[in-house]
């Protein structure tokens, strides 16, 4: 099968990001239930050190949304003590009480996937990529964002951390 979807690209105009060409893709599968985000920051001139941050803001339900970590512990809203002991993941699930479904993020390639929480607006997940550019290259990052059915899909969706892209 082969994935489908759109392409974006822009050369960066801020004075701060000038030489920088920044290419984003959305793809997913047919009748699936992932989408696929395709990162990819090129330097057209000198090397760069680069941050790039994918945000994932799942809908707040009548319920409070549960934070599932990849230990499968869970987080309920207002027990996050700043976001240090949520950093560093390679993936984290939100799960809605009222139906059970899940939103996943899963970095597959990139640095880590981290939370925060935003008070009555729920939980943010962050995809992050830091990288150093060299002269002409380019760094790359793939997040996966899933909905999945229940608490054991969710999991069972960690091993696309081990994809190393599309």
């Amino acid at each position: 099968m082969r994935w489908h979807g759109v392409r974006l690209g822009a050369d960066l105009q801020p004075e701060a990001l000038l030489g920088l060409r920044f290419e984003i893709e959305y793809l997913t599968l047919p009748g699936s239930n992932v989408l696929a985000i395709a990162t990819t920051l090129r330097s057209l001139g000198p090397a760069r050190s680069v941050q790039y941050q994918l945000d994932v803001e799942p809908v707040n339900e009548p319920e409070p949304p549960v934070l599932l970590l990849p230990d499968q512990a869970e987080v309920a809203r207002g027990g996050v003590r700043g976001d240090s002991e949520l950093r560093g993941n390679r993936w984290v699930s939100v799960e809605y009480p009222g139906t059970g479904h899940n939103t996943v993020l899963v970095s597959a390639v990139g640095d880590e996937v981290n939370v925060y929480e935003m008070g009555s607006l729920g939980f943010t997940l962050s995809g992050r990529l830091h990288a150093a550019i060299p002269p002409g290259g380019a760094a790359c990052a793939c997040h996966y964002v899933v909905l999945a059915e229940n608490r054991k899909q969710a999991a069972l969706y960690a091993s696309l951390a081990d994809l190393r892209g599309l």
